[in-house]
């Protein structure tokens, strides 16, 4: 049963990684919509939460959760986009003096 439920977590934590990101992206973009188009700040906070989900998922790796390292490599990062997505977080407004 316990080799069952570590061949399966990665499978579970990607379905759910992929669905929040799903919900979040539309209501997102919409917000962070600039004038000319482009979604710079959403795609610094994508980015930034890869990092961290990255940095996560090493460390995982380091623990000894999973038997391969690439499990921690590829869930690592999806995971920090997905929560990189909940959390909005402070943007400044670009201000000109």
């Amino acid at each position: 049963m316990r080799a069952f439920l570590i061949a399966a977590l990665p499978w579970v934590l990607s379905g759910i990684a992929i669905a929040i990101i799903c919900a979040n992206l539309k209501s997102m973009e919409v917000k962070n919509k600039s004038e000319n188009g482009s979604y710079e700040k959403l795609d610094v906070q994508i980015a930034i939460g890869m990092l961290f989900g990255l940095v996560l998922g090493v460390m995982l790796n380091a623990c000894g959760l999973w038997s391969n390292q690439a499990i921690g490599f590829a869930v690592g990062p999806l995971w920090g986009m997905a929560i990189a997505m909940l959390f909005p977080g402070k943007r400044e407004e670009n201000h000109e003096d």
